[in-house]
């Protein structure tokens, strides 16, 4: 996964003008990736998945690095990449420790636990992208038609 990856990341942004095409077509093909590997049931499937999920998600930290470069001064910076890598890839360091405590933790209550916070830690991002969703669409009517004139669509973001 890593070739496609580092592949995808030299690739991916270059093809196209502007950031919003590739969030809007690296995002989608993430999620579907993702239910993919999750529904997969054989090694082949989850090999073809995975290389779909790694295309739909390596574009994301390109463009999220550089939309941190445009809006933090250049004094700043360094600590505001820092702190979006540190989050963005902390997953790699803590995955590997609870794969290893699993097998462990099968047969315990915690291992239950774990799923349980999971699937609340879902609903919990589901409700904030909804929230967000909405919120962004209000504040995009807002700025495409003015006040009192809804038939103008001619006023663009």
């Amino acid at each position: 996964m890593v070739p496609t990856f580092s592949l995808n990341n030299t690739v991916n942004p270059t093809l196209v003008d502007g950031r919003k095409p590739v969030y809007l077509f690296s995002i989608p093909v993430a999620v579907v990736a993702s239910l993919g590997v999750a529904a997969s049931q054989t090694l082949p499937q989850l090999l073809l998945w995975r290389f779909l999920q790694s295309v739909g998600a390596s574009p994301g930290l390109i463009i999220g690095s550089a939309v941190i470069g445009d809006i933090h001064k250049l004094d700043e910076r360094g600590t505001a990449l820092g702190v979006f890598f540190a989050i963005t890839l902390v997953g790699s360091v803590i995955v590997p420790l609870f794969g290893g405590l699993s097998p462990l933790l099968v047969h315990s209550h915690f291992y239950q636990a774990i799923i349980r916070s999971r699937r609340s830690i879902f609903i919990l991002a589901c409700i904030g992208i909804l929230y967000w969703v909405i919120r962004s669409w209000r504040l995009f009517h807002d700025a495409v038609f003015l006040p009192g004139d809804l038939s103008s669509r001619s006023k663009r973001i």
